[in-house]
Formats: C-alpha cells, sequence, structure tokens
C-alpha cells in the first residue's frame, strides 16, 4: 500500500483529524458495555437479524430464519434429553440506527442474550447487517476453541476463536470455456491472479475490439476492479494501490481512444451511461445473442450455486459443459455465532454450539440445497464418502471442485471478508462509479481522477478507523 505524505499546511489539518479520531474511539469505547455475569433465566437467547424488506417474503415470514436457525434450533430440542429451553429474539436490520439501540439495549440489560447469530445474506440492495466487526471489536465474544469437543474437528480455515460458523456458501465466477480457448486460454479452474484476469481482458480487446456494452462492460470490471484485485490475504482488507488503479484506467482510456474498445459517443456522460445500461432492443438483442450462442464474452457473471456443497454444483453449475469457474477469493461467506460472555446461560449455550458444528448435524445440512449448506466439520471423511454414494447422484467433476474450494479454504487462499463486508462494499460501490465516468466520459482530468482516488482511499481508511 503507498504510504500517505503530509505537507505543509496539510499538517494542521492532519492534527485535527487524529483528534477527531481518538474521540471517535472514546465515544466508541463507552458503548462497549462492561464485563458482568449474570445468574441467567435458564433459556438460551438467541439474536437473530432480519430484514422485514425482504422480497418475496411477508414479517413474520422473514423472520422465520431463511439460512436453516430453526432447523438448527429444532433439531438439537428433538435430539436432546435435557430440558432445554432457547429462544429466537428477532430484530429488524431495515433501519440500522433503530437496530443498534435495540441490540445495544440487551446486551446492557440484566439478562443479556447468549448468542448472536451472525449473517450477511442480501438480495439486490437489502442487505442484513449483522455487525461481526462490531461484535467482536466489543469484546464480548468468548474464545470457543477449548469450549466445545467438537472444535478441533472444524475445517482449518474456519476456526475464528471467537466467530463460529455453522454453515458457509461460496459463489464464483462464470467463464465461458469457448471463449477463453478463443482467446488462447483453457483452464477447468481458473487460479485467482490479478495480473492473468486482466491479460484475459486484454486478449479480449486484442481478439475481438468489442463494443463496449453492458456485458463487455462487466467482464472489464471483475478482470480489472473485482474487489479481489484489492483485498491483501493477511489482513482480509482492502489495500488500495492509487498509482496502480490510476495505470489501469489511463491504460484502459487509451484503449478506447484508439478505438480498440469500440464505443460509441454521446454528448453527455448522463447519456453514456444510460445507453451502456439501457441499450436499444436491436443492440440488447445482439448481445444476448452472443451470449447464448457462447464463445464471445470471456466472463458470464457468477453463479449461485454453492461451490461448498456438491449437490448444488452438480445441479446447477454442470447442466452446461461450456462454462468453467474462477475460485475468487472473497467470495465465501458463513453463518454463525458469537457468544457473549456476560449471559448467564453460556454453558448451556456451549452444548447446542457444539452440536451445530458436530459431524452429524453437519452432513444433514449438505443434503439442504439452500444457502449456507456448505459443511465446516467433514472429519469423518469415510461416513461423509458412504452418505455420497448413498444419498447424492454427484458428478464426479462437481466432489473435485468441492475438495478444491476446501483446499484453498484450508490453506489460507480464500479470505473471510464479512468482519468488514460493509466498509469493503462500500469502497467497491464507490470505485465502480468512479471507473465508469472515467472511461464512458471526458469530463475527469487526470488530475481530478487522481484526486478523487485519494479522497476514496482516505474515507476507506477512516471507515476503518472508527
Amino acid at each position: 500500500m503507498k504510504s500517505i505524505q503530509i505537507k505543509g499546511n496539510q499538517t494542521g489539518l492532519f492534527i485535527i483529524g487524529v483528534v477527531l479520531i481518538l474521540c471517535m474511539i472514546l465515544v466508541s469505547t463507552l458503548d462497549k458495555p462492561a464485563a458482568k455475569a449474570t445468574e441467567g433465566d435458564g433459556i438460551i437467547t438467541i439474536v437473530m437479524p432480519y430484514s422485514s424488506k425482504w422480497p418475496l417474503l411477508s414479517t413474520d415470514e422473514a423472520m422465520i430464519g431463511f439460512e436453516n436457525l430453526e432447523a438448527f434450533v429444532n433439531d438439537y430440542r428433538i435430539g436432546n434429553d435435557k430440558d432445554v429451553k432457547i429462544k429466537i429474539k428477532y430484530i429488524d436490520t431495515t433501519d440500522y440506527n433503530q437496530y443498534i439501540t435495540e441490540r445495544n439495549s440487551m446486551l446492557m440489560s440484566d439478562n443479556p442474550p447468549e448468542l448472536f447469530f451472525i449473517s450477511d445474506a442480501y438480495i439486490n440492495d437489502i442487505q442484513i447487517k449483522s455487525d461481526l466487526g462490531a461484535l467482536l471489536d466489543s469484546g464480548i465474544g468468548v474464545d470457543l476453541s477449548d469450549k466445545l469437543e467438537n472444535y478441533d474437528q472444524l475445517e482449518e480455515g474456519l476456526k475464528f476463536s471467537t466467530y463460529l460458523p455453522v454453515g458457509i456458501h461460496s459463489e464464483q465466477g462464470i467463464y465461458d470455456r469457448d471463449a477463453l480457448i478463443s482467446l488462447g486460454i483453457d483452464e477447468t479452474v481458473l487460479s485467482y491472479d490479478s495480473h492473468k484476469l486482466k491479460e484475459i481482458f486484454d486478449r479480449f480487446v486484442e481478439v475481438k475490439q468489442p463494443e463496449l456494452d453492458f456485458m463487455s462492460y462487466s467482464t472489464l470490471w471483475r478482470l480489472y476492479f473485482g474487489i479481489d484485485h484489492f483485498i491483501d490475504s493477511k489482513t482480509g482488507l482492502v489495500d488500495i494501490d492509487t498509482q496502480e488503479i490510476m495505470e489501469d484506467l489511463l491504460d484502459l482510456k487509451l484503449k478506447i481512444a484508439s478505438n480498440q474498445i469500440r464505443l460509441e459517443r454521446k454528448t453527455s456522460y448522463e447519456e453514456q451511461l444510460s445507453a451502456l445500461d439501457n441499450p436499444t432492443e436491436k443492440k440488447r438483442d445482439e448481445i444476448y445473442s452472443r451470449m447464448t450462442e457462447g464463445g464471445y464474452y470471456p466472463v458470464y457473471g457468477q453463479t449461485n450455486a454453492n461451490f461448498a456443497n456438491p449437490n448444488q454444483i452438480g445441479d446447477m453449475v454442470y447442466r452446461s459443459r461450456r462454462f468453467r469457474y474462477i475460485m475468487s477469493r472473497s467470495s465465501y461467506r458463513s453463518i454463525g455465532f458469537i457468544a457473549n460472555q456476560q449471559s448467564g446461560d453460556i454453558e448451556a449455550a456451549y452444548d447446542f454450539l457444539d452440536y451445530c458444528i458436530s459431524f452429524k448435524k453437519q452432513l444433514s445440512n449438505v443434503q439442504y440445497l439452500g444457502n449456507y449448506s456448505g459443511m465446516v466439520n467433514r472429519s469423518d471423511t469415510e461416513a461423509l464418502k458412504t452418505a455420497e454414494r448413498k444419498n447424492m447422484s454427484l458428478d464426479p467433476r462437481a466432489q473435485e471442485l468441492r475438495d478444491l474450494f476446501y483446499s484453498r479454504l484450508n490453506s489460507g487462499e480464500l479470505i473471510h471478508v464479512q468482519q468488514n463486508y460493509d466498509i469493503i462494499s462500500s469502497f467497491s460501490n464507490e470505485l465502480y462509479d468512479l471507473v465508469r465516468h472515467y472511461l464512458l466520459s471526458d469530463e475527469l482530468t487526470e488530475n481530478a481522477l487522481e484526486t478523487k482516488l485519494k479522497k476514496l482511499k482516505s474515507v476507506y481508511m477512516f471507515q476503518l478507523m472508527e
């Protein structure tokens, strides 16, 4: 990451900024509830975030817990001889400030909840905000590594100490094999490499001289500026090299100016943007025809098949032999729990958590075709193979992709970014708008572009420090 130099009259602004940041840190510290032990009420309370705006669901149905929370709870109740009471406390995250107020009120109460359910589920612009990062930073989480009998059986890449994943989901980018072959690239599963991905787009431009339509722009974005390009493998945070982004944008702008990438010029940026997003019916038909026939656009977006679940890969991914996939480093997500050390019934909660990550429960989950059905505990390999032979009609290649996913997960190649998901998404969205503005119009000079990139970086860094 490039260092930020402070010169001249910027020093005063920098000092003011530091003071403001220190004040914010102090305020955030005051918001953290003091550690305390309570006697409890004999009930394991789970805080479940949801959104009342979730499409196709009424409010009541939205509160059911679409990522199988109810299934975890009900199965535990049925298979447990103990008199265990579990209550799910639903909090609507649609009004984020109200959600924080209600959650903090629960934390500060005389009988705080035992568990916080974590999810980042989203559809379009509706997202469930669990605030994993804020909860971890508050220090309420129990280190579960020595509290659960099944903890050591977790996949190595999923041992987060104070956060316990109980299910995973991984969507991957879709590539057209025929298009890759036409560009001189033929790999069953492309390894993630920033420079190689950029080379795919450069070859696409060299061979096809494409018009900049919504599909070729999507290809450009994913191969040049997808979030994986900026994720630091050690921290899981965005590492912004403004100089590299500048150089890439200048090179792409030159390709447009020299007509290597064809762009039908409009009189304003707004008209240019409208033509890109809403092409004429004739042009849209041409784009869809290329997509249907294949062999043209190398990138087709992202599959919603779960690469951690071979049932989904076999059913959804391999319906077309034409497609190939890339193992995106930041594409896997999880659901799970944070155990609250301030609660009074935390010991009973440990037994429930241990059940959730047990091999038996995890094996039943993987046969479910919904989201987050990927196993976090695959310790009994023989039982897993037997179950797959008996109960699952699997394409061997689907199993190979599943095994590849777990291999990369456990080696550290795949990164769990949920702790700062909101901030990272905000950065990506802002960069997306800036890239389009610069490439589609001449309104932004190089100096203006550089200024905006540095501002974007500063805002991102400031958000991380809040």
